[in-house]
């Protein structure tokens, strides 16, 4: 039996456990395939609802006692049911074979009960959870080339292939989702790189010039760094600052790959650099990504619901802007990541010539997002909020010094009054968004006293009188 297998289970073991997140289980661990395991747990826990429900409808552990491992059996039967087959041999792979006919007769009734009317291939109907499927975006490395000549590579390879550039972010292409470009020569000689398009906002909110001198204070793996290094031209100096040793390694090797030779890279804690030390003194931008709960990313949040059914957590997950564990430790956890973050911030804020600082996480928590920013702010009064990427139509929630209350009444009518504009191409002729606008403004006019365009946040992005 493959060594995959035991490794995933042990991972989804862990994940259920609360042992560790997704990567640090896979990735931190002594696991010899890791990309493999990592993909496969991913599948799994996206599967498991109805994998579960499959094993129940077949009494599968009641019927074959033996089978104690059950995590291990999971993922072989995902495997057999979704995958290329099961790899090896082994008793579990003779049992489940054994039970193959009614195994397939029960995922069969299941897919069919759970089957939309109404499919417009926009999400994965066998999850039983909604899944968005993605573009798979491709940055063009413009250290090493064009997005031109890029286009043109791509289009004599892939023939049939759709692609086009991205309507925000510059030198950003488009493929359909599923595109696997992991191996190609153009990732591998770092013409391309392979970074999904809300990756590339925060350099792009900094925009860092050329000759300036920027600090990257969580750089690993390197995407967001070598992309500032291209932006300026790969003129000046970029310190990349990453505390763990083997991800610093990573770091120095992905940045030299990437052509990006302005990079210095710090094997050290970005919290006890001196803002004072010569080498810092030209210092004007900072990319702060700091680690966070990760709660923002598709997959995360997919295995999260998977590991609460598995724990018998069957509370309906609440809006992103309010944070909920049974026990509480997701909100603890969250809280004391956003207590790492100002720290972050407050130190990138304390180097005496910064005049910009884009701050950016994976989280959909307002804890992790907002509360940083409006915190560090109240702590830094010399800096204030800008407008950055005009062309990008979402903006931050509300922050307001007024009653909770009034504050979660007013972040409800934001998302409703966007919902009815984004619904459907009828409702805007009936009720047009000047006019929805206008509805909200008296209202916040009443509670606020402050019209909707003055207190309504961009994305994060400070910037200093200096």
């Amino acid at each position: 039996m493959s060594k995959v297998y035991f490794d995933a289970a042990d991972v989804i073991n862990g994940l259920v456990q609360r042992k560790g997140g997704l990567k640090t289980l896979c990735f931190g661990g002594d696991i010899a395939q890791k990309k493999k395991v990592y993909a496969l747990v991913c599948e799994t826990m996206k599967k498991k609802e109805i994998l579960d429900q499959v094993l129940e409808d077949v009494k599968l552990f009641e019927r074959e006692s033996e089978l104690s491992n059950k995590h291990l059996v999971l993922v072989m039967l995902f495997d057999m049911l979704f995958g290329k087959g099961i790899h090896g041999g082994g008793v579990i792979k003779k049992t489940l074979q054994k039970y193959k006919e009614e195994l397939d007769s029960s995922l069969a009734a299941i897919l069919a009960s759970r089957k939309q009317a109404n499919n417009n291939n926009t999400t994965d109907n066998t999850t039983g959870t909604q899944e968005p499927l993605f573009p798979r975006y491709v940055r063009v490395n413009t250290i090493k080339t064009n997005i031109a000549a890029v286009e043109t590579a791509l289009r004599s390879e892939f023939k049939d292939m759709e692609i086009k550039r991205d309507a925000h972010v510059p030198n950003l292409l488009v493929l359909p989702n599923g595109t696997d470009l992991h191996d190609h020569k153009l990732v591998q000689s770092g013409h391309i790189i392979l970074q999904d398009k809300a990756s590339c906002f925060t350099a792009l909110a900094l925009d860092p010039s050329p000759g300036w001198h920027v600090i990257d204070a969580c750089a690993a793996p390197g995407n967001k760094t070598s992309h500032a290094a291209a932006i300026m031209n790969n003129n000046g100096t970029v310190f990349a600052c990453e505390l763990n040793r083997r991800r610093a390694g990573i770091l120095r090797d992905r940045l030299k790959q990437a052509g990006a030779s302005i990079v210095r890279t710090l094997n050290t804690d970005f919290l006890k650099t001196d803002p004072n030390d010569p080498k810092f003194s030209r210092v004007r931008g900072f990319i702060v990504d700091p680690s966070c709960s990760g709660s923002g990313m598709t997959t995360h949040r997919l295995l999260d619901q998977a590991v609460d059914r598995t724990r018998d957590m069957q509370k309906k997950k609440k809006e992103p802007e309010t944070v909920s564990d049974a026990n509480g430790q997701l909100e603890d956890r969250v809280m004391q990541l956003s207590k790492f973050q100002i720290s972050v911030l407050n130190h990138a804020l304390s180097f005496p010539r910064v005049q910009r600082v884009a701050y950016s996480t994976c989280s959909i928590h307002r804890q992790e997002n907002e509360d940083v920013v409006n915190q560090v702010l109240e702590s830094n009064p010399q800096f204030n909020l800008v407008h950055c990427l005009p062309s990008w139509p979402r903006r931050g929630l509300l922050y307001l010094k007024a009653r909770k209350d009034v504050l979660e009444l007013i972040q409800i009518l934001i998302r409703l009054v966007d919902s009815l504009w984004h619904a459907s191409k009828e409702n805007r002729s009936s009720c047009p968004r000047s006019k929805l606008n206008w509805l909200l403004n008296s209202f916040l006019n009443r509670v606020t006293n402050t019209p909707l365009q003055q207190i309504t946040q961009p994305k994060p992005i400070l910037s200093g009188a200096n």
